[in-house]
């Protein structure tokens, strides 16, 4: 791991996070991230901290970790989770990484095999006191297949989807609507989740947009400026991206399908916006950033603080299914065992109504059960405590009875 560099966390208390250990348990103190959910041909031994792969295992479904989940329900704060997505050797792990506010709070892959398998979580996570929640970073499996066994079913981006406030979807260089065909895998997601049970995505649209996360598109290794390309005029990353990106070609009669992408991007999500960042530096940087961080561009550098401070500013509490309810971290555990679930099921679609109402379900248990424990400990102290009041009573009773009757007759 790198050594500390203060610098790096000084946007987190800028913005009045803390770093903290996301539980007491001795894995949150052995290792920086743990692995949340795995494809079923990789497989994690607490022992040595690894994730090993499963020889002759073909990738069916996803396993959620249990050493993982148990650190997750330790969390009894409501939480804001930030997950990053996107193309392999992208950039993905070391962004999410000084989120965290290190260099390698990930595993950094510089080799073209993926690093990341699955959805990895982060044992620190951030906390604000005045806004009264936690933050927890999760960094995934790059969408694209570089390999035959890295080709994703699309299971791990509906889960990123449904289990963040904030995705953060991170590709290289500037997009253009071409490019728009990498985010096709994202709205086909769309169309495995729903809000009730029996209802088809269109009709429950709008309550889709109210629990989905916000959606931020980071744009790696960009030096040029963004301007309009009717006007010249020099536009904002976010304005970009939805007027030029997204924005359907008024020339054309009939709208191309990487407009609809677009179109359904900005259906999709209730806030999109958009970032770049420039090159970290040379090759020497770019193969071993965590090796030469003290080679790390002063520009980049002050970018990365620049988006991490417009990230922390603005983040929000997972939404659930009531007005201004929020999710503790326990809760999201018991809902990321139903989603798993549904999205293992060929015949199955995730439903965020379920998931919720088993997570209050849990919750109102444990609730009850903590009321029961309290009230047989107050119970059973009142009762030494009647007890120990009535005694001198008791033996002046006992003393008056022997004097009236010496013999017991």
């Amino acid at each position: 791991m790198a050594t500390e560099d203060r610098s790096l966390t000084a946007p987190h208390i800028r913005q009045g996070y803390e770093i903290l250990p996301i539980s007491q348990r001795d894995l949150a103190t052995r290792q920086t991230s743990v692995p949340l959910i795995l494809p079923n041909d990789y497989q994690y031994d607490p022992s040595s901290v690894k994730v090993v792969k499963r020889p002759g295992v073909i990738r069916t479904h996803l396993v959620v970790v249990d050493e993982a989940l148990e650190l997750l329900r330790d969390v009894k704060d409501p939480v804001s989770v930030v997950g990053i997505c996107g193309t392999a050797q992208s950039g993905k792990s070391y962004a999410v990484s000084r989120l965290a506010g290190t260099h390698d709070a990930f595993e950094l892959g510089n080799k073209m095999y993926p690093k990341s398998s699955g959805i990895w979580m982060g044992t620190k996570v951030l906390r604000n006191r005045e806004k009264g929640f936690v933050t927890i970073l999760l960094d995934s499996e790059g969408t694209d297949a570089v390999y035959p066994e890295y080709a994703d079913h699309g299971g791990l981006l509906v889960m990123m989807v449904l289990l963040t406030s904030l995705l953060i979807y991170n590709t290289m260089k500037v997009p253009t609507k071409k490019d728009l065909v990498e985010l096709k895998v994202l709205t086909d997601v769309i169309g495995k989740i729903r809000v009730k049970e029996n209802e088809e995505v269109t009709e429950d649209m709008g309550a889709l947009r109210r629990v989905f996360p916000n959606f931020m598109w980071l744009l790696r290794d960009v030096y040029l400026k963004l301007v309009h390309p009717d006007t010249g005029e020099e536009m904002t990353p976010s304005d970009y991206v939805k007027e030029v990106v997204f924005k359907k070609d008024t020339q054309k009669k009939e709208e191309t399908d990487q407009e609809k992408i677009g179109r359904a991007i900005m259906t999709i999500f209730e806030r999109v916006e958009a970032f770049t960042l420039p090159l970290p530096g040379g090759s020497d940087v770019v193969e071993d950033i965590v090796a030469n961080a003290n080679n790390i561009e002063l520009k980049f550098n002050e970018k990365m603080k620049e988006f991490i401070e417009y990230i922390l500013s603005d983040l929000e509490c997972n939404k659930d299914m009531t007005v201004n309810s929020k999710i503790t971290g326990d809760q999201l555990a018991t809902m990321l065992q139903h989603y798993v679930q549904a999205v293992n099921d060929p015949d199955d679609v995730p439903v965020i109504k379920s998931a919720w109402g088993a997570s209050v379900e849990l919750r109102h248990k444990k609730i009850l059960g903590n009321m029961v424990v309290k009230y047989n400990t107050e119970m059973e102290h009142q009762t030494r405590e009647v007890l120990r009041m009535s005694l001198p009573r008791i033996q002046v009773m006992a003393l008056d009875e022997v004097q009236r009757d010496p013999y017991g007759q």
